[in-house]
């Protein structure tokens, strides 16, 4: 039998699984990090390898180098196959080491020649494929890997685990993509990752929360001390099954396991803005993010959000904009906020319509910017027509957004002068936000038309 180290610890998104090979190992099995990673030094590891252990969000597994069914003992005369094995296996840890370290050129680099010298090293394919679906965007190239790690071992369960996550994540094969993480399951029942994995395709992709609950919970049935899990169930309950005790006590308990997991912070600090009606608390829990992970740009972005709606604190939310946006230009979130600020606070009314044209730019089906360009031509420029347009295709893009149309209504009926259709939008609005439980901005609505001499019947 293998000897064995498995441990868990956790990473931005929804993770994959890795397998690690060939360093000298004492037989140690426990899923509690802590006392994982205590037992390291049982291992006779370098400081060096030791602190490369913890890759974010991975099943590492070790084998022992010396076992007879990884290898032949070294001897004088070795044959040449099995040199390259050790050669291979020798790869595969530099592999492992180069990817701990965020040198996922180098890791790819030193997979090839691991699977040059052994051609069948199904972890070295497997490993190799969860880079790639990090590092380039085909993801044909991370698909071809996974398929030749399955069919150098058929129940290799990492690999179907890996496959299937990628396909729901990248590829339209979501039928493909719970197959491959049914048959994980079939191979190993006991394989959390692939309960874990499962849930989110199901709450990502099939809108099935109560699927999507019951693997998460399977999983953390499995791995007690499984973090992730906790954190993700937590996500869950807050946004689908509005539980937000449920929320708390989970993020509480990935926190406990991992005082150092800054997305479990991050997503607390949420929750306890927009359901505890906690700001304090979510401040602190924001700082905490960024202290444990001054890159982590979406911490930013949420205290942000916070610094503008509850604590009035203007330029400490334009300063935390301004690095969500430095540390990913990609956000189109973060520009939209910003640009409400610039409007809103400090009347820069071209940075603003910079803001949200850029926002536009990086995604043209985000409803926000329009709405937000909209109020700006509207009320700034009045640019009646323009705002019109900008309010058309915020409808467009979300007919359920309310906001749009109780301003499009408002513009019709008094710049506009088209009374019919501005009443029929401030009905729609005041439909909207009753069913969307907005009490105040239907209220807001339903006075409108009273003064419009509109009997509502809402």
């Amino acid at each position: 039998m293998l000897n064995r180290v498995k441990f868990w610890a956790s990473f931005i998104g929804i993770g994959a699984t890795i397998s690690l090979a060939q360093m000298p190992a004492t037989a140690v099995t426990t899923p509690d990090i802590a006392k994982t990673v205590t037992s390291l030094a049982a291992l006779r590891l370098s400081p060096s390898t030791q602190k490369s252990l913890r890759i974010a969000d991975k099943k590492l597994v070790f084998w022992d180098s010396d076992s007879p069914e990884e290898r032949q003992p070294q001897r004088k005369k070795a044959g040449s196959a099995e040199r390259n094995v050790a050669k291979a296996n020798e790869y595969f840890n530099l592999a492992i080491q180069k990817a701990n370290k965020g040198d996922d050129r180098g890791a790819i680099s030193d997979y090839n020649r691991a699977i040059r010298l052994n051609p069948k090293f199904a972890k070295a394919y497997n490993n190799r494929g969860l880079l790639k679906s990090r590092k380039q965007k085909d993801p044909q190239w991370a698909l071809a890997d996974y398929n030749q790690a399955i069919k150098l071992d058929a129940n290799y369960a990492e690999a179907y685990s890996n496959r299937g996550l990628l396909k729901a994540e990248k590829t339209k094969d979501l039928k493909g993509a719970i197959a491959d993480l049914n048959k994980a399951i079939q191979i190993d029942a006991n394989y959390a990752i692939a309960y874990y994995h499962r849930g989110v395709v199901k709450e990502n992709k099939f809108n099935d929360p109560q699927g999507a609950l019951a693997d998460y919970n399977q999983a953390i049935k499995l791995d007690p001390n499984y973090a992730i899990a906790y954190d993700h169930r937590g996500v869950l309950k807050e946004n689908k099954l509005n539980d937000p005790q449920g929320a708390l006590t989970d993020f509480d308990r990935a926190i406990k396991l991992d005082p150092n997991y800054a997305i479990a912070y991050d997503h607390r600090g949420v929750l306890r803005e927009n359901k505890l009606n906690d700001p304090q608390g979510a401040l602190t829990d924001f700082d905490r993010a960024i202290k444990l992970d001054p890159k982590y740009a979406k911490a930013y972005y949420d205290r942000g959000i916070l610094k503008q709606a509850k604590l009035k604190d203007v330029q400490g939310a334009l300063t935390d904009f301004d690095q969500a946006i430095k540390l990913n230009s990609n956000d189109s979130r973060a520009y939209n906020h910003r640009g409400v600020l610039k409007l809103e606070k400090t009347n820069d009314l071209p940075g603003a319509l910079a803001d949200f044209k850029q926002a536009i730019e990086l995604d043209s089906k985000f409803a926000n910017p329009y709405y937000n360009r909209g109020v700006l031509k509207a009320e700034k420029l009045s640019d009646f027509q323009g705002a019109l347009v900008e309010y058309e295709m915020a409808i467009k893009l979300d007919p359920n957004y309310a906001n749009p149309y109780e301003l499009r209504g408002l513009l019709k009926y008094n710049q506009l002068k088209d009374l019919p259709s501005g009443i029929k939008d401030m009905q729609q609005a005041a439909k909207l936000y009753q069913r969307q439980g907005d009490l105040e901005s239907a209220q807001r609505a339903i006075d409108y038309l009273k003064k419009w001499g509109i009997a509502t019947g809402i």
